[in-house]
């Protein structure tokens, strides 16, 4: 009986480490778990905070963006774009109640066709610019305003196009420049899309007037 039992314990003892090998530790994969799961947590926390921080600079600029009091200036400046019927309709207003004796007033591309309208006792200035853009406006009431010796524009424009406005007027104009939005309904998506675009283009690409 001794010898026997002698050699039967160092196997048993064997088998027994070995099983208990195999048993899966719950701490560390608790542990193992956690660590994968921070970086994860950090990720969509990033993701989070910038699609907050978009979320909130598109209304500032496009949505609510930044409008001044109307005040008296050399000359006006109405802008192209949509709802024409309500920029033109605020531009003849503000000339109508003499905030300047000149109202420079785009009619768009060529290819549009809205009319020039008439403003008693005020100087009514339409042009067309061939390259149909925001930009193109702004460079045109710039040499126009630079000829006259023009300290002071008060420029009309769309809400969602008024930040890209003020920031082409300014680059081409040196003096003053006052912006008033018409209140039209919120932007649609594609215009938002639309004026992030330009905003882009004039911040990183095209960066002159």
């Amino acid at each position: 009986m001794g010898p026997s039992s002698r050699t039967v314990a160092p196997e048993l003892s064997d088998e027994m480490s070995a099983s208990s090998a195999e048993v899966p530790d719950p701490g560390r994969t608790t542990s193992r778990w956690r660590s994968r799961r921070r970086p994860l947590l950090g990720s969509l926390g990033v993701v989070f905070v910038l699609v907050v921080v978009f979320a909130a600079t598109t209304l500032r600029l496009f949505v609510f963006p930044p409008a001044d009091q109307p005040t008296h200036v050399n000359g006006i400046l109405s802008f192209a774009g949509s709802d024409e019927g309500a920029r033109a309709a605020l531009a003849v207003s503000l000339a109508e109640k003499g905030y300047a004796p000149v109202l420079l007033f785009s009619q768009g591309g060529e290819s549009t066709d809205t009319s020039c309208p008439k403003v008693p006792r005020v100087s009514v200035v339409c042009f067309v610019d061939v390259t149909n853009n925001t930009r193109g406006e702004a460079e045109w009431a710039g040499r126009y305003a630079a000829r006259h010796n023009w300290h002071s524009l008060l420029i009309v424009t769309g809400r969602a196009q008024a930040t890209r406005a003020r920031l082409l007027t300014e680059r081409c104009f040196s003096g003053r420049v006052t912006v008033v939005h018409v209140a039209e309904p919120r932007p649609a998506l594609s215009e938002i899309i639309h004026q992030w675009g330009g905003l882009l283009d004039a911040l990183f690409v095209h960066r002159g007037c």
